[in-house]
């Protein structure tokens, strides 16, 4: 039972802005959840950062479905230029923080 409820005020008390990879993330609506776990650790989309930033170049167009809270759609921002990437997200709830993170 105190494990639990250690865990429960941390979830509490856990930022909503994290860095992960550089990239500075609002987690919105999955800050408390277990989900968020991999921000918090820095390793959400580890391998599809590193695959974006070793292949894209920059004359390269993207397009990203599934965008979710924005990582890797900005890591390939970074890379392209906002003007070639073209991300979508079908989750009404991830808009606002996919905004905000843009």
């Amino acid at each position: 039972m105190h494990a639990w409820l250690r865990y429960q005020c941390r979830k509490l008390f856990r930022p909503r802005i994290v860095t992960n990879g550089g990239v500075q993330i609002d987690l919105g609506p999955v800050a408390g959840t277990r989900y968020a776990r991999s921000f918090y650790r820095d390793d959400h989309e580890r391998d599809e950062r590193e695959i974006v930033s070793r292949h894209l170049h920059p004359e390269d167009t993207v397009l990203e479905l599934g965008a979710g809270l924005g990582v890797v759609t900005i890591v390939c921002c970074q890379r392209v230029g906002s003007e070639r990437v073209h991300a979508f997200e079908a989750n009404r709830a991830l808009e606002g923080p996919l905004r905000r993170n843009f």
